[in-house]
């Protein structure tokens, strides 16, 4: 068998994802797509295309025009590029140009009426499904119905009319993103710094995307992400920064103001450098990076004043430093482990003695396993290399136990999908610790998926509505017990029966819908952005009864069909399972 290619509504999908995510420099924002046989989205990738797009040119206001000819040539204006404003406050008062912030937030509008609604003093514009983009880039969703209509107040300036008041937006149509912008991330630490955690956001394309990557790095995470991920980066060293990429792809960082005069260590050049360092490796133009602090050369642990952005910080790997690139599964009760078609027993207890056990979870390193019994009454712990180990009952007495799930922190996320509604809890250091997820906790849940950062925890939770696939942000303490997590929010759209879910990158997870005869499988990118726009997602000529994927760079995701693995990307191959293997899975 051969890989599926994509679908021509993937492809479709794909190009509108590339337009949704062109739109933010008044902002100061970011974002990326990537290319693969299933149609994703995420931090992998880099922005290729590195033209603006057409330049449009629009028309400022001309004498005689009516008040909805002005506001349509106030909306029409935004659509300058290169991009500016200066055409679109000329529709505005004197007035209202000093309190229009347009930088507040963005817009993104399917389609809209032209303005109506007009009186004397006002006019309505009513707006498809619009989408907001804040002031840091982040994807914050679909607006409300009452959002979805626009007011402008307007006046008789001198004998022309002028806008009074106009929302603080930038307001733009989804059509024309397309080839301007791209999702990226920017990259973070989690609670005990071992990890990146990469944080999606929309940048422009053009010569400037170094300088607003770092510009935007150097703002920080924001209030919403305090406790969930942080920066070693001091937030008052980047006023005013430029970052030139010269000829042979160095990009200078010249860090000022006042933190710069402090000395640093080792260990936190070490830290900075691998934020800067992942977060510019996302453009094609920079190799290195020469960095500087208050005018000062920053050397490098090998006496060096550069470092190269693609091999700095592999320890902080979102998807887990060394994680184990293996196949892990069951065979007649037993773990196994290893590359298909030769996956062979582990020498720890749950690899020895069979055991009445259904599924699997693999810790990243493929040291230590979590199983659960095959009446889903009870969660077992076992190493995998430890000859003399012995298994231990982590949970016993549970309901209905969903596979289990392992961060980089060593912690164990686990859902009991009870009659009354699931219940979530977290095995770490030998303790299990019940806790609340608003939105997923009493819901019906089917899977549970957390990031290797330990920063995200996903459910496919089934409603009335029909499957939904939910996000929570999970707070660290300082002991490495999660503290809180926020509410969940949805983030995909209207999948019908999801039947899988499985990571594709450290910023996507695919999910699956089988059907009679076939199946479709949908990327969804972390932070919700573009999930409506991938109606589609990828047909595969067979039904798929699960997916195995993972965060990691190169490897592949696959479907499962009967004994038969089908690619889903374009780094793997179809592959063939030998008949006793099942629960076949990665680590994490």
């Amino acid at each position: 068998m051969t890989a599926h290619r994509p679908s021509r509504v993937a492809r479709a999908a794909r190009a509108a994802i590339v337009a949704l995510a062109s739109l933010l420099l008044l902002a100061g924002c970011m974002g990326v797509p990537t290319t693969g046989e299933v149609v994703s989205v995420g931090s992998g990738g880099a922005a290729t295309d590195r033209t603006p797009g057409i330049a449009i040119d629009p028309r400022p206001p001309r004498k005689g025009m009516g008040p909805s000819e002005i506001v349509d040539g106030f909306l029409e204006a935004m659509l300058a590029t290169p991009l500016q404003t200066r055409t679109a406050q000329q529709f505005l008062t004197s007035d209202a140009q000093a309190d229009w912030h347009p930088g507040d937030e963005i817009l993104v509008y399917s389609g809209k009426e032209a303005a109506a609604a007009e009186t004397d003093e006002s006019v309505d514009v009513q707006l498809g499904p619009t989408w907001r983009i804040d002031d840091r880039g982040v994807w914050r969703g679909a607006v409300t119905t009452a959002e979805q209509t626009l007011s402008f107040d307007v006046v008789k300036d001198g004998d022309q009319w002028r806008i009074a008041h106009a929302p603080d937006a930038l307001i733009v149509p989804d059509w024309w993103f397309e080839g301007r912008y791209s999702q990226m991330a920017l990259y973070y630490f989690n609670a005990d710094q071992s990890l990146l955690v990469p944080e999606p956001v929309f940048v422009p394309r053009g010569n400037e995307l170094a300088t607003v990557l770092i510009r935007d790095l150097l703002h920080g995470p924001g209030e919403d992400l305090a406790g969930i991920v942080h920066s070693v980066i001091p937030s008052d060293v980047g006023q005013g920064l430029s970052v030139p990429v010269d000829a042979n792809g160095v990009a200078d960082i010249a860090l000022t103001g006042s933190s710069s005069q402090q000395k640093l260590s080792a260990d936190e050049i070490g830290l900075l450098s691998a934020q800067l360092a992942w977060t510019l490796r996302q453009d094609p133009d920079i190799t290195k990076v020469r960095l500087s602090i208050g005018g000062q050369p920053v050397t490098q642990p090998n006496g060096k004043t550069e470092f190269n952005v693609a091999d700095t910080g592999p320890q902080f790997d979102p998807s887990g430093y060394q994680s184990s690139p293996l196949f892990f599964a069951l065979r007649e009760g037993k773990v196994v482990a290893g590359t298909l078609p030769s996956l062979n027993t582990t020498r720890g207890p749950l690899g020895r003695r069979a055991h009445a056990v259904r599924s699997i979870g693999v810790d990243l390193r493929g040291s230590q396993v979590a199983a659960v019994s095959s009446d889903g009454h009870s969660l077992l712990l076992g190493s995998m290399t430890d000859i003399e180990g012995v298994t231990s009952t982590a949970i016993s007495g549970a309901q209905d136990l969903l596979k289990p799930s392992w961060d980089g922190l060593g912690r164990i996320w686990v859902v009991d999908s009870r009659r009354g509604g699931a219940a979530v809890s977290v095995v770490a250091g030998g303790q299990v610790s019940p806790i609340q997820v608003p939105g997923i906790s009493g819901a019906d849940v089917r899977r549970l998926l957390v990031s290797r950062d330990g920063t995200r925890l996903l459910a496919v939770v089934r409603t009335p509505m029909g499957d939904r696939v939910l996000v929570s942000r999970i707070t660290t303490a300082a002991d490495g017990t999660p503290s809180a997590l926020e509410k969940a929010r949805v983030i995909s759209s209207d999948l019908g029966t999801i039947d899988d879910l499985a990571w594709s990158s450290s910023t996507s997870v695919v999910a699956l819908h089988t059907q009679e005869s076939s199946a479709r499988v949908t990327t969804l990118p972390i932070d919700g952005a573009g999930a409506a726009l991938l109606p589609g997602g990828t047909l595969v000529g067979q039904p798929l009864t699960a997916l195995i994927g993972s965060p990691a760079t190169g490897q592949p995701s696959y479907g499962v069909h009967g004994t038969d693995l089908i690619s889903l990307s374009t780094v793997g191959r179809d592959e063939r399972v030998p008949d006793a293997l099942h629960a076949l899975t990665y680590a994490g």
